[in-house]
């Protein structure tokens, strides 16, 4: 149940980064409690909700980095 918690906030965040071309303070705030679930999930002693953490961190980075991407004007060469 808490891995369907994580991966639905992971989803939504993801969506909202790309959807608002990757907001530095929104991602790294996104990104540091991805990586604090990690963390405490490790201690725990709880694989499947590291995993599903550690790939949130990256998933939301991703998007981010797409979305900032896509508004950045492209030159015309």
């Amino acid at each position: 149940m808490q891995c369907a918690f994580v991966a639905a906030a992971t989803i939504t965040a993801a969506a909202v980064s790309y959807r608002f071309h990757g907001p530095v303070p929104y991602t790294l705030t996104v990104g540091w409690a991805l990586a604090g679930v990690a963390v405490s999930a490790t201690v725990a002693g709880l694989p499947p909700l590291t995993v599903t953490a550690a790939t949130g961190l990256l998933v939301v980075a991703a998007s981010a980095a797409l979305g900032r991407r896509r508004r950045t004007p492209r030159s015309a060469h």
